[in-house]
C-alpha cells in the first residue's frame, strides 16, 4: 500500500469516441479513473490509472487529497495501476492493527536502544 497525493483527476465513463466502458464479465458500466500524482510512485512515474463503480469513494476524489492505495504494474509493464482498499475488509482491519502492534514494538525497541548505548543489552527482553 502507498499514500498518494492528487496532482491532477480525471473519471470518464466511455472512451473519447463516445463509447462507454462495459465489464465483459459483469456486464455493467465502469469508469475508468486517471490520476497523476504529486511525487514518484514506488513503482515509477507519477501516473496511474484504475477503475471504479457506481457509488465507488474514489470517484469523489479531488486534487490535493492523500488517499491510500495498492499499487501494481499491468502486465506489459507499460502502466501503473491502482486498487483502492476495501476499508471495511476483515483482513485490511487486521493487518493495519498488526502492522500497528510491529510499528508500537519497534518505537519501544528503539528507546530502550536509545538509552543503553554502549552497555549490554539482554535481548530477552524483547
Amino acid at each position: 500500500m502507498e499514500k498518494i497525493k492528487i496532482k491532477s483527476y480525471k473519471s470518464s465513463w466511455s472512451n473519447s469516441a463516445g463509447v462507454p466502458y462495459i465489464s465483459a464479465k459483469s456486464q455493467r458500466p465502469y469508469a475508468m479513473v486517471m490520476i497523476e500524482t504529486a511525487e514518484k510512485t514506488s513503482l515509477g512515474g507519477n501516473k496511474i490509472s484504475g477503475f471504479a463503480n457506481a457509488g465507488d469513494p474514489h470517484l469523489n476524489w479531488n486534487v490535493g487529497e492523500e488517499h491510500t492505495v495498492f499499487l501494481e504494474k499491468s502486465k506489459d509493464d507499460k502502466y501503473t495501476n491502482f486498487r483502492v482498499p476495501k476499508e471495511s475488509s476483515t483482513g485490511f482491519d487486521a493487518r493495519n492493527a498488526q502492522l500497528e502492534a510491529i510499528e508500537s514494538k519497534l518505537d519501544e525497541i528503539l528507546d530502550i536502544l536509545s538509552t543503553k548505548k554502549g552497555t549490554e543489552i539482554d535481548v530477552n527482553q524483547f
